[in-house]
């Protein structure tokens, strides 16, 4: 089985969501090449799960989030969409290189 399919669909973000499975290749590269698949599954789903709900979490505080979003609204205020989109993504990719970081560090060589 494709150990990627455990992280697919994570994130709303498409930069983060790559990023994201970059750090998930390199994972299974390095730390996890040797364990059995659901260990591996266990490993990806717990470094992936929290990111999404971070993700969410922070696209509904600042009304932003795709199935809350009111297009009418934003449609006018295009640059203050976008700025509050730039910072959850600056949010999100600092705590997936924090998570990615912390990994390395707990997982066996």
């Amino acid at each position: 089985m494709e150990p990627l399919i455990w992280c697919n669909n994570t994130l709303k973000n498409e930069s983060l969501q790559n990023h994201l499975e970059e750090k998930v290749k390199l994972l299974l590269q390095g730390p996890l090449q040797n364990y059995n698949d659901y260990a591996i599954e266990k490993c990806i789903k717990s470094f992936c799960e929290g990111l999404g709900y971070l993700e969410s979490i922070l696209l509904y505080q600042r009304e932003i989030h795709p199935h809350k979003c009111e297009i009418s609204y934003w449609h006018t205020r295009k640059s203050e969409y976008e700025e509050k989109w730039k910072e959850v993504e600056k949010i999100v990719l600092n705590s997936i290189n924090r998570q990615f970081r912390h990994y390395l560090e707990f997982l066996p060589k």
